[in-house]
C-alpha cells in the first residue's frame, strides 16, 4: 500500500512507484470536496489519474457530511476503488473549518460525515478513515481514538488507520500504538471491543464484502512474478509510460 503523502503523492509520483512494483492500493493526496464539486483546477489535478493507477484510494477532508457525501459520488464516478475520510491531519487551514483531526474534537460530526458518505456510495466501494489518538494527551489517555472507530464501524467504515500520535504533537515525538503515555500499551480492552464489533458487522453481513483485498495481492502477486521472470531472462521488458511520466512518448 502506498499511503497519502501530502505534497508527494500525486499522479506521476504514484506511477513512479507502480512501475518499481510492489504497490497494490496507492492513494491520493487530501482532496477538497467542494474543490472537486467545483471544478478547481487545484483539486483536480490532485485527484488526477488513469487506467493504469488502480487501485486507487480518493481521500476527502471536510466537516460537511451532505458536501463529503457529494465529494465521494464524484470520487466513485472519477475512478476510485476506496474513498477516504481524513480525520488525522494536523494542519491548521484544515483543522480550522473544522476538518482532519479536528473531527476527533467534534465525533458526533465524524459520525455523521460516515453515515452520510456510506449512504452515497455503491456498497462494492469501501469506505475507509484515518485518525490520531486524540487532539490532546488526555485524549490519548482516554482512548478517544478507540471510541470513534467502534462508532465508526458501526456506520460501515470498513477500514481505519491510527497515526500513533496527538494532534498536538504533529509529527514530533514517539509514535506509539494506544494511547498509554508511558507506551505500556493501555487500552487493550477497548482495541479487543474495536476487533469484536467488525467482527460482527461482517458476520451479520451489513457490510457486503469487497474484492479490494484480492485485488490487491493480485496486483503485488503479478509484480513478484514479473520481477522473477526478468531476473531469469536477464533483461527487463520496456513499456510505454502514460503522458506525464517520464515525459511523453518515453520508454523505460
Amino acid at each position: 500500500m502506498l499511503a497519502p503523502i501530502a505534497g508527494w503523492c500525486d499522479l506521476a509520483w504514484r506511477m513512479t512507484c507502480r512501475e518499481l512494483g510492489g504497490v497494490g492500493l496507492a492513494c491520493t493526496d487530501l482532496l477538497s470536496p467542494q474543490g472537486l464539486l467545483c471544478g478547481s483546477d487545484a483539486s483536480l489535478d490532485l485527484a488526477r489519474t488513469n487506467e493504469f493507477d488502480q487501485p486507487i484510494g480518493m481521500q476527502l477532508y471536510g466537516s460537511d457530511p451532505g458536501l463529503l457525501a457529494d465529494g465521494a459520488r464524484w470520487c466513485v464516478d472519477h475512478g476510485a476503488t476506496v474513498v477516504d475520510i481524513n480525520m488525522g491531519c494536523p494542519v491548521d487551514k484544515v483543522c480550522k473549518k473544522d476538518g482532519g483531526s479536528k473531527l476527533m474534537c467534534i465525533p458526533d460530526t465524524a459520525v455523521e460525515i460516515a453515515r452520510a458518505v456510506r449512504s452515497a456510495m455503491p456498497d462494492s466501494v469501501p469506505l475507509t478513515a484515518k485518525m490520531r489518538l486524540g487532539w490532546a494527551e488526555v485524549d490519548a489517555e482516554r482512548n478517544a481514538a478507540g471510541d470513534l472507530a467502534c462508532r465508526l464501524i458501526d456506520e460501515g467504515v470498513a477500514l481505519i488507520t491510527v497515526h500513533g500520535r496527538t494532534t498536538e504533537q504533529r509529527f514530533k515525538g514517539q509514535c506509539r500504538a494506544r494511547g498509554d503515555s508511558a507506551g505500556r500499551g493501555g487500552g487493550g480492552g477497548q482495541d479487543r471491543a474495536v476487533h469484536r464489533r467488525a467482527r460482527r458487522r461482517r458476520a451479520g453481513g451489513r457490510q457486503r464484502g469487497h474484492p479490494l483485498a484480492r485485488r490487491c495481492r493480485l496486483h503485488d502477486r503479478g509484480d513478484r512474478v514479473r520481477r522473477r521472470h526478468d531476473r531469469a531472462r536477464g533483461v527487463r521488458d520496456a513499456v510505454d509510460l502514460p503522458h506525464g511520466v517520464g515525459g511523453p512518448g518515453r520508454r523505460a
